[in-house]
């Protein structure tokens, strides 16, 4: 739904009325990712979440080193874990690949008279421009269930480039678009593991840092 109140021509003569389009747009339900995950020491860790679809465009299955070039980074994070078994959990909305929607125009006046009535500095520049829409964080599915293959890495919280991430996302959207003003968070390359050849899928599925499975992807045309 969108406010369309600011395109429209105003009179003294006539009272103000909402005006508002309903556009469809593809989206998906809320979700969350149960980690589980055991430490041997107290520690921070890098997690990265992938999705890469099992087939190509002929239903053809890929292999993994095929496959990684369609990896998809669904969210980059870091945690403070203990030493013992964990059950990380993650919102599909703490994303860091994604932004919200911009606010309205009526959101924005309402925010511009209470900054007016509290004496206060409307802060303008708080929105983030760089990112996926986050309605669109995960693939188009179809009716049957699109296959893709759900995949975490965890590896040492080392990689962060700064030392208080654990605690503080800059904003939440840092896997693709770094943090302005300073250097990008990850030490790690863009994209990795899949930044490498993997020749075998031997090579990371008995890694006890990884776990993948296949999920399914669906899609229904109104919700």
């Amino acid at each position: 739904e969108f406010d369309l109140g600011n395109a429209l021509d105003t009179t003294d003569n006539v009272d103000d009325v909402d005006v508002h389009a309903h556009i469809p747009r593809l989206n998906h339900k809320p979700f969350h990712y149960n980690i589980h995950y055991h430490a041997d020491h107290d520690e921070k860790v890098s997690i990265r979440v992938y999705l890469t679809p099992v087939r190509d465009e002929n239903g053809i299955k890929m292999g993994i080193d095929e496959n990684r070039w369609h990896a998809i980074l669904v969210d980059n994070f870091w945690a403070e874990v203990k030493a013992g078994t964990h059950n990380i959990r993650r919102s599909s909305f703490d994303s860091s690949v994604t932004i919200p929607d911009r606010i309205s125009f009526d959101e924005l006046m309402r925010k511009a008279d209470e900054a007016v009535n509290d004496g206060l500095v409307l802060a303008l520049n708080s929105g983030r421009s760089c990112g996926h829409p986050h309605n669109l964080l995960l693939p188009k599915g179809n009716k049957e269930g699109v296959e893709f293959w759900l995949n975490v890495h965890v590896t040492s919280g080392d990689d962060a480039a700064h030392s208080d991430l654990h605690s503080n996302d800059y904003d939440g959207n840092h896997g693709y678009c770094g943090i302005q003003g300073k250097a990008y968070p990850d030490k790690r390359p863009m994209g990795y593991p899949f930044d490498r050849r993997i020749p075998d899928i031997r090579v990371v599925k008995d890694l006890p840092n990884f776990f993948g499975r296949v999920v399914r992807v669906y899609h229904k045309e109104a919700h």
